[in-house]
C-alpha cells in the first residue's frame, strides 16, 4: 500500500513537470513561503529546520487525529456516534417516515460556507503544487500535498459529520460554526 502510494505521488510528480515544461502553465508568480500563506504552519515545511519540521507535522497529525474522531463519530455503525436516526416508525404500521429536514438550500449553504473559510488554504495548496513542478522542488511538493489533503480532508470530514447529525437547514451551519481550519 505504501509503495502505491509512494508511486502515485511520484507520478503526480512527473505529470506536473512534464506540463511545466511544455508551459501548459505558468508559475504562480510568488514565491513558496507567500503561497503557503504567511500564518500558516505549512511554511515550516518549506525550510530546511528540523524544529520547523516538527511543529507542521506534529500539527498535521493533530488535525489528522481530530478529523478522525469527527469521522468516527459519524459512523452509522458506531454505537457511541453522534449519528442522528431520523427515521420515525409508528407501532402498529409499515410506513415510516425521515424527519431529516436538510434541503438542498440547507446544503448549498453549508458549502458556501465552508469553501469561504478553506478556499485559502485550498489554493495555496494548488499554488504550490504548481510551484514545485516550475520549479523542480519537492519540499514544495510535500508542502502544497499536505496543505491541499489536509483541506480536502477538512470538508469532507464536515460533510460527512454534517451529514450525520443536521436535521435542518441551520443544523449543517451549527455544526461549522467557529470552525476554520487548524
Amino acid at each position: 500500500v505504501i509503495a502505491g502510494v509512494i508511486a502515485c505521488l511520484a507520478f503526480v510528480w512527473i505529470i506536473l513537470r512534464i506540463l511545466a515544461k511544455k508551459k501548459v502553465f505558468s508559475p504562480p508568480g510568488s514565491s513558496a513561503s507567500d503561497a503557503a500563506g504567511d500564518d500558516s504552519v505549512y511554511s515550516f515545511l518549506l525550510t530546511r529546520r528540523k524544529s520547523g519540521w516538527l511543529v507542521a507535522i506534529g500539527t498535521v497529525a493533530i488535525q489528522v487525529l481530530v478529523f478522525g474522531l469527527f469521522l468516527q463519530a459519524s459512523d452509522f455503525s458506531n454505537d457511541d456516534g453522534d449519528f442522528v436516526y431520523s427515521f420515525r416508525c409508528p407501532r402498529n404500521t409499515d410506513n415510516c417516515s425521515d424527519e431529516r429536514a436538510v434541503t438542498q438550500y440547507g446544503w448549498i449553504m453549508w458549502a458556501f460556507l465552508v469553501f469561504a473559510s478553506l478556499l485559502d488554504d485550498l489554493a495555496n495548496g494548488i499554488k504550490l503544487l504548481l510551484l514545485s513542478a516550475t520549479r523542480g522542488s519537492s519540499q514544495c511538493f510535500v508542502a502544497g500535498l499536505t496543505l491541499f489533503c489536509v483541506t480536502a480532508l477538512a470538508i469532507y470530514t464536515s460533510a460527512a459529520y454534517n451529514r450525520a447529525i443536521a436535521m435542518t437547514n441551520t443544523g449543517t451551519r451549527k455544526a461549522n460554526r467557529g470552525r476554520k481550519s487548524l
